[in-house]
C-alpha cells in the first residue's frame, strides 16, 4: 500500500534563505592568525581571473576569511595555488567618525578543494636560478 510521505520540521530541514559564492582562483597573499579569544583562523586573497573575447584579462581579487579546518588549510596556502572555494557572503555596516555608513562584502569559507598546487617556493628560486645561468 502507498504511505503518506510528511516531513517533520528538524534543523536538517532545506534553508531556501542564504548568500553563497563559489570561486575558482589562484592563491595570492596568506597569514594564519588567532582572535583575542584564541580562535585559530586563516586569512587569504584569491586572484579570479576572467577573460572576456573582446578585451584584456582582467583579475579581480577577494579577501576571504576560514575557521574551520585551518590546520589542513596552513598546510595547502600558498601563492600559486588554484584552489575552488564555496563560502558564505556576509555584508558588515560600519559608521566612520562622521556618521557616514559604508558596507563590506565578507567572504567566509565553508569548504575549499585545492584543484592544482603551484610551485613550492624552493622550487621557484631553484628555476629562477638556472633561468639566470641560462643567460
Amino acid at each position: 500500500m502507498l504511505r503518506s510521505f510528511t516531513r517533520s520540521l528538524s534543523s536538517t530541514a532545506p534553508r531556501f534563505n542564504f548568500a553563497r559564492a563559489s570561486f575558482v582562483g589562484t592563491v595570492g597573499h596568506s597569514e594564519i592568525k588567532t582572535s583575542e579569544k584564541g580562535v585559530k583562523y586563516a586569512k587569504y586573497s584569491l586572484a579570479v581571473h576572467r577573460y572576456p573575447k573582446d578585451r584584456e584579462p582582467e583579475t579581480e581579487w577577494f579577501n576571504i576569511t576560514a575557521f574551520d579546518r585551518v590546520d589542513s588549510l596552513e598546510k595547502v596556502l600558498r601563492p600559486g595555488n588554484l584552489m575552488h572555494v564555496e563560502a558564505h557572503i556576509q555584508t558588515t555596516k560600519l559608521i566612520d567618525e562622521d556618521n557616514k555608513a559604508s558596507f563590506h562584502t565578507n567572504y567566509v569559507q565553508r569548504s575549499y578543494d585545492v584543484l592544482r598546487f603551484g610551485r613550492r617556493p624552493e622550487q621557484a628560486e631553484d628555476a629562477e636560478s638556472e633561468e639566470q645561468g641560462h643567460e
